[in-house]
């Protein structure tokens, strides 16, 4: 985290680590992302759209946009995710032990995150 601007998140995403490759569909209400795909392909669903991104490709995602994405392929997905504001990234770690819908629930609470739609499938 740089002053609370934004924090970046290095993400390695193993598509043994299914059955869902990667988290629903969601919005940040007090966040911008943006996904720099360091190695692999990922799946992005954003406002209503798919489309894949590969290694070298930036994703940005502004804040209040409907947004997902999953690791289909048979590699690691490795990615870097900037969070402008800082503060969302640290849902990741508050997740670990907890339930789907105490995820959901710490989410729409403490990061102001909503899940709108399951996450993507094959």
């Amino acid at each position: 985290m740089i002053n609370g601007a934004y924090s970046i998140l290095d993400l390695v995403k193993d598509p043994s680590e299914g059955p869902f490759y990667g988290p629903g569909i969601h919005i940040h209400q007090r966040a911008d992302e943006i996904f720099r795909i360091i190695k692999g392909k990922a799946r992005f669903h954003v406002d209503g759209k798919e489309f894949d991104a590969k290694a070298g490709d930036l994703v940005v995602v502004p804040k209040g946009t409907t947004h997902t994405f999953a690791n289909f392929s048979d590699t690691p997905l490795h990615m870097q995710i900037t969070f402008t504001p800082a503060g969302d990234e640290l849902a990741f770690q508050d997740s670990v032990g907890k339930t789907i819908d105490e995820i959901i629930e710490m989410a729409r609470t403490k990061y102001r995150v909503i899940f709108t739609g399951p996450p993507l499938e094959k």
